[in-house]
Formats: C-alpha cells, structure tokens, sequence
C-alpha cells in the first residue's frame, strides 16, 4: 500500500475490476483464497495475534507537530498573524488619541497611566482570537490523538515552543511603537516592561486556550474569555480599591493578570523620571506646584507614585517588584495551563480500550452471521420474498 493512503479506499480499488486491471484483482482473489484468512471468517480457524506497531518517539513527535503548527500559522493568519497586526494598530491609535502624554508634566500623569492601561487591556482581549482557533484546531487534535497518531504531550509541548516566543513578539508589537517611539515611554525600561507584558498575555493566552477545551462550541469559551477580562479590569485595583470590595467578590482581585501588570509597568514608566511643573522642597510631601493648582503629583517618578498610592490607583507603589509581580502572573498562568491539559487530555483518552477476549481470541460463535447454515436456493429466495411481501 502506498504511503498516505487510505486503506479502505486502497482496499477497495484493489478488488474492483471497474479500477484496477482484471489480471491484478483475479491474482488478490485467488491469493485470498488460498490463504488462511479466508477460514478463519468462517470459524474454523482462530484470528492471529496482531502486534501493535511502536511509534515515533516522544521528541520526533514534537518537532513533526512544531513543524506542522508553524506551517499552519504561516498559512492560516487566523491565530498568530491577526493579531499582531491588530495589536498594532490599536494600540497606535490609543497612543494618538493620548498624545499630549509625550510631555511630562502635572496634567499628563493620568493620561500616561491610562495609556498604560489601554495597552494591556486592548491586547489581553483580543485573546478570544486564540479561543476560537484553539477550539477549531482541538477538534482535529483530539480525533488524530483517538486514532493513535501522536501523544497529547508531545501536541503540548510542540504547541508551548511555539506559543512563547510568539507572546513576546505580540507584546513587542503592542507597546514597541506605540508606547516607546510616539507615547515617549522611559526606554531605560524597556526591556523589563516587555518581560512584564510578555507574561501578562501568557496569563489571558491560557486562560483562552482552558475556556476553549472546555466547551464545545467556540462562541461559549469566547464569551468566558470576555468574562474573565472585565472581571480582571474591574478588580484590577484601580477602578474599586481591594480594600472596599466585599467577599467572595474581593478574590478576583487575587488572580486579576491586569493588577499585577499595571502596579509592574506603572512602577518602572514612573520611577526615575522627572516630571515638570513641580519642584522639591522640605514640605511633608517632599514637593509642590508653584504654576498650577488643579494637578500636582509629584517632581520625581517615586513622587508621583506615592501621590497616587494615596489618592487614585491604591496599588501602585514606590518599591519596584516587577519580579513578584511576573511571578504572581506566571503562577495565575500555570494553574490555567494544568486545568487545560487536564481537560483536554480527559477528552482526548475518553474512549473505551478494545480488550482480548477471554478466550485469547475471536471464535466462531463471536462472529456475526450473515446468512444461516445451510445454503438457500434461488427457489428459496423467492418464496421467502414472497412470503414478506
């Protein structure tokens, strides 16, 4: 039989003269009739034993299916490329509509906070992109893995080395352009805040991916998606302080991926910076603002987020823990990671294994019969056509 052929269409085409030359079918029937085979379908001789076939190992497995997810992301722009356009352009248009927030001064403290807050909220829900492809391609997974072709660890793993460097490519994409070359964010902070926002969409990427195995249809793991975004932006600490929210309310604020990534990205955009419009001086608050009254946070970055931790967002902070916080982030990330793999794995392995029987084989009394015993006549035939007529 060739390679990557059907074997019952193989089959067939081998015994049908409308095909396949008359010589080749006549030679298959006369071997099939000589064989052994051919006595066991009628129950005087026992089905041989078949062994079955070890596969790839777990490592070929792997890099056959990273191979075949790279093609399919190249080919189908559904997943991977989408959104990196998408998250492109929307966060280039937040940093247009925020562009006075290029200067720092007094009234522009909130508006670059917010723009903060636009960048991670706009990307993290376009992850319902990844819930609807997950749920397409995890239906063709778990059929391949029912039929034996590869092991779901290797799918897992294959689908993981891909998954990550293409996280930190998507966060590049959203906050490279839009936040460093128009908003004028610190570029001394660049690359930990791309670490930070890396990790952030790891966190809503699992979730998308669990929400996806876990329905049948792709529309309800996308609007689980979109559930578990608001429910992460209202608790984020910056809309309702963790402190006046009530249980059992107050523990979405605990695994909210946007309140760990807002205090990490707003501590290092703010700290070491100096910001116009205020100057030092020996006050309690270490500073104030001769030209204006209306706005005045801080001279400093540390300035401002204590200003701010005591006023409108209660969970920025001066201390820098950026590595907490991606810690906090990656752990929120691989709870969700394990529920996936569970939940997948229970529905690619739900089937029933095919047992021996207790015998060691097939008999003749276990085989289905087609016709009784004895041979029936053509005479036959017609009375019984006759009689059910």
């Amino acid at each position: 039989m060739p390679l990557q052929e059907n074997p019952a269409d193989f089959l067939l085409d081998s015994i049908n003269a409308d095909f396949t030359d008359a010589d080749v079918v006549n030679n298959i029937l006369e071997a099939w009739a000589s064989h052994p085979m051919r006595a066991s379908s009628t129950g005087t001789s026992d089905i041989p034993t078949m062994h079955v076939m070890t596969g790839q190992r777990l490592c070929s497995q792997v890099v056959v299916l990273l191979r075949r997810m790279v093609l399919l992301a190249v080919r189908d722009p559904t997943v991977y490329f989408s959104r990196l356009i998408a998250c492109l352009f929307s966060c280039m248009f937040f940093a247009l509509v925020y562009i006075k927030s290029r200067d720092r001064t007094q009234e522009q403290v909130l508006n670059r906070f917010w723009l903060i807050m636009w960048h991670l909220g706009v990307p993290s829900q376009l992850s319902v992109a990844a819930c609807l492809g997950q749920n397409i391609e995890f239906t063709a997974v778990r059929r391949e893995i029912k039929s034996g072709m590869y092991d779901f660890r290797a799918y897992f793993v294959a689908q993981l080395l891909i998954q990550i460097p293409y996280l930190f490519l998507l966060s590049t994409f959203c906050i490279a352009v839009s936040g460093y070359a128009i908003a004028n964010w610190n570029v001394d902070a660049f690359l930990p805040s791309l670490l930070v926002h890396a990790t952030f969409m790891f966190s809503f990427e699992c979730f998308a991916q669990l929400s996806a195995v876990l329905f049948r249809h792709p529309l309800l793991g996308m609007f689980n998606v979109v559930q578990f975004w608001f429910a992460s932006f209202l608790f984020g600490g910056f809309l309702v302080p963790e402190a006046d929210t009530p249980w059992p309310l107050r523990a979405f604020a605990y695994i909210s991926p946007i309140k760990y990534a807002a205090k990490a990205l707003g501590n290092l955009e703010f700290k070491g910076t100096v910001w116009e419009g205020a100057v030092t001086d020996a006050s309690s608050k270490g500073f104030h603002c001769p030209a204006t009254t209306v706005a005045c946070y801080g001279a400093t970055g540390e300035q401002i987020l204590e200003t701010m931790n005591g006023s409108v967002f209660r969970s920025m902070q001066v201390e820098g823990e950026t590595l907490k916080n991606c810690c906090c982030m990656l752990a929120i990330a691989l709870v969700f990671k394990i529920l996936f793999y569970i939940v997948a794995v229970m529905k690619c392995y739900d089937g029933q294994d095919v047992k021996k029987s207790g015998v060691g084989s097939l008999t003749s009394t276990s085989l289905p019969k087609l016709m009784g015993s004895k041979a029936m006549t053509p005479k036959q035939g017609v009375e019984s056509e006759e009689n059910v007529v």
